[in-house]
């Protein structure tokens, strides 16, 4: 199993598209990027970890 991490931003409210990354570091030096411009009474960001399963397709 693979694993992947997904960035939520939220920008006053709205969300931004979700990024994926393949790797923690990438999404959390994304999300520490972010946090810069961030303002806490309006802005949120989460980085998600979900476990991917590849199955095979044959016929």
């Amino acid at each position: 199993m693979r694993k992947i991490w997904i960035l939520v931003h939220s920008h006053s409210g709205v969300i931004e598209e979700p990024e994926i990354y393949f790797d923690e570091s990438s999404a959390m030096q994304k999300k520490k990027k972010l946090t810069k411009d961030f303002n806490l009474d309006y802005d949120d960001i989460q980085v998600f970890e979900k476990e991917i399963i590849q199955k095979l397709i044959t016929s």
